[in-house]
């Protein structure tokens, strides 16, 4: 747990992010233990998360789910690429 408290940048992702997203599975977990910057990219979004968390969607990004899904990989590198970690305080 404490590479997540040393990281300046947490993401983590899932397929469908939901209500039980938060509720027991690895995505809600890192939320809660991340203590910097946090984002999720996930396929879908139902469900809001704290204005802090950066959150990304590939079906909207995409236009469908049915294009999302086949362009994962290239959606997710370039949501990825988007996210930004804070300025460090020397």
């Amino acid at each position: 747990m404490a590479h997540l408290e040393r990281a300046d940048l947490v993401v983590t992702g899932e397929g469908k992010l939901d209500a039980s997203s938060l509720d027991g599975k690895v995505v809600g977990g890192v939320l809660h233990n991340a203590r910097h910057a946090k984002a999720v990219i996930a396929g879908t979004v139902t469900v809001a998360l704290d204005p802090d968390i950066q959150v990304m969607s590939l079906t909207d990004r995409a236009g469908s789910p049915e294009r999302a899904m086949r362009e994962a990989g290239r959606l997710v590198r370039e949501a990825a690429s988007q996210l930004r970690a804070p300025e460090r305080v020397a």
